[in-house]
């Protein structure tokens, strides 16, 4: 084998090198196209589950704003009991 050979056969490895990290790097695009997929997937449901709670718990809203005002007035409620607590105020039934 000459040395021009031994060069193209050099240059052949190389090129098949580059096609296989093509290669890899197409199939790890993929995998990562399905984890993501599958994160949405799971956030998704679990919106979901978490708004079906919502509403058996506050009831139906008919708009986002409702249910965005029935959660600011949890929010508000849960606020003022932990300062009360915070305060040595508790309250007593």
């Amino acid at each position: 084998m000459n040395e021009h050979e031994k060069l193209e056969k050099h240059k052949e490895k190389i090129d098949q090198l580059d096609v296989k990290i093509q290669q890899l790097k197409k199939k790890k695009r993929l995998e990562q196209n399905r984890l993501s997929e599958q994160e949405r997937k799971a956030r998704t449901k679990k919106l979901i589950e978490i708004g079906g709670h919502f509403e058996k718990v506050f009831g139906k809203c008919e708009t986002s704003e409702q249910g965005k005002q029935k959660l600011e007035a949890l929010k508000r409620f849960v606020q003022e009991k932990k300062g009360g607590e915070e305060n040595g105020h508790h309250e007593r039934n």
